[in-house]
């Protein structure tokens, strides 16, 4: 077939595509982005994205009602990323660049993507180049990134007269000036930028306090108050686990208070909050006889109640654990996955978990929960990859296995407690490659701005 005959061919089809979606003829998923409803073909969506083929052949069950919830991308933006598959035409400008960008980024339609990044580049200038930067390291787009960080160094004497340099970390601020590429004729100007950012720092942080050091702690919010839980303090050359329990307010300031000590030194242990009272769950503690291992894990909860500074012990937990996670849904406490052991430690192995607990603190009782799709734990001792969002749990980033040579997932795990089942909704999430993960109010926000 001569190229005269295949391009008339190719727009045929693509003028009969856009004509069915148009009339929602033999259409047959609705993509719902901010609420409003785009019908689109299947086939012509996976055709353009890897992310939409994976999602209509590995049985999600958000494709099985015809569906699927975009909650992340604008629906302008899905507008344009639609016209780009049916009709080839991405009219692209300063106002809608960026999320356009964004959303073909995250949804893995990669054409789009290129002709957004090759729209940045061209327009690329000493006084955004800072923004982009930041923009794309933080999205995940690589390639971007680091075309807009040879664009800093080629360009370098320029950028330091934009006071948008001084958005740059410390990190990455250091890697500029360690660069061989550094484009610069007088060392005067780095001398300058540097005291420029010196004065910035001094004045974007401030020391409020200050608590002898120490590791492996957690910490715990109620109301202004911020309270630092057990952990390990080196002391005389030699580490100790502590039961120590310090509060700051947020709004007096002022230094660390002591308060009542926990029940038993701990640490790697998790807190939460939950009706005006603090809740510590699991972690290890030390043992004290010669003969036994250098620690012990616990499946014991204590309850703090500040306004009479008390610890109570409550309910235990079916496993010691540690390097779990826990969260709030619905009024009740969940932990789930860990390195752990059934009931109190007393010698016997312990192994990656897959099991949930769930504790209602109105009966002070534990119940079981969906256990998950596979033994876990979490990637820092104290990390946040576990938050409750609209009513339902979401799990980020975590080991698959006890070992840190074992597979390190990207992946979001979702439960509904409507259907107690675990369900992947991400499998390649947008992750800073030192997997430290922080679930918060919002499921992936992102509020963008224009560099």
């Amino acid at each position: 077939m001569d190229a005269p005959v295949l391009a008339e061919h190719a727009s045929v089809l693509l003028q009969q595509l856009e004509r069915m979606r148009a009339v929602e003829e033999l259409t047959d998923v609705v993509l719902l982005a901010e609420g409003t409803p785009f019908h689109c073909h299947k086939v012509v969506l996976s055709a353009f994205s890897p992310y939409f083929q994976a999602m209509f052949t590995c049985g999600l069950k958000e494709t099985r009602g015809g569906e699927v919830p975009l909650r992340d991308t604008p629906a302008q933006s899905l507008k344009l990323l639609l016209d780009y598959m049916y009709r080839a035409e991405l009219p692209l400008s300063n106002d809608n660049i960026q999320g356009v960008a964004a959303a073909a980024f995250l949804l893995h339609v990669d054409g789009a993507f290129r002709l957004c990044q090759s729209h940045m580049e061209a327009r690329m200038d000493p006084s955004n180049c800072v923004g982009l930067y930041h923009w794309a390291r933080d999205l995940g787009a690589t390639s971007l990134a680091d075309c807009a960080f040879r664009f800093l160094c080629q360009h370098f004497a320029q950028v330091c007269e934009e006071e948008e340099v001084l958005e740059l970390d410390a990190q990455s601020l250091g890697d500029l000036l360690g660069s061989d590429d550094l484009n610069i004729s007088e060392e005067q100007v780095v001398l300058e930028l540097v005291l420029r950012f010196d004065r910035s720092e001094e004045n974007s942080w401030v020391e409020l306090c200050s608590a002898a050091h120490r590791d492996m702690y957690a910490l715990g919010l109620l109301g202004d108050c911020l309270f630092m839980i057990g952990g390990q303090m080196k002391t005389r050359n030699h580490y100790v686990i502590t039961d120590s329990v310090e509060r700051w307010s947020l709004k007096r300031g002022g230094s660390w208070l002591s308060f009542a000590p926990l029940p038993l030194p701990l640490a790697c242990h998790s807190v939460v909050s939950l009706k005006e009272h603090l809740y510590v769950l699991g972690g290890w503690t030390p043992q004290h006889q010669p003969d036994d291992e250098p620690d012990k894990l616990s499946n014991r909860m204590f309850q703090f109640d500040p306004s009479k500074d008390r610890w109570t012990e409550r309910a235990r937990m079916k496993y010691s654990r540690y390097r779990c996670g826990t969260a709030i849904l619905n009024g009740e406490i969940y932990i789930l996955g860990g390195i752990g052991c059934n009931g109190e430690d007393i010698g016997q192995s312990r192994r990656c978990l897959s099991s949930v607990e769930i504790y209602n603190a109105d009966t002070d009782t534990w119940r079981a929960g969906p256990t998950l799709p596979m033994a876990l734990l979490s990637l820092r001792t104290n990390a946040s990859n576990l938050a409750a969002v609209d009513g339902k749990l979401y799990l980020c980033g975590y080991y698959k296995g006890a070992g840190r040579h074992e597979i390190i997932t990207k992946e979001i795990l979702e439960l509904d407690p409507a259907d107690n089942v675990w369900t992947v909704v991400e499998r390649r999430a947008a992750m800073h490659d030192s997997y430290d993960v922080c679930l918060v109010a919002n499921l992936n926000p992102r509020d963008l701005i224009t560099p």
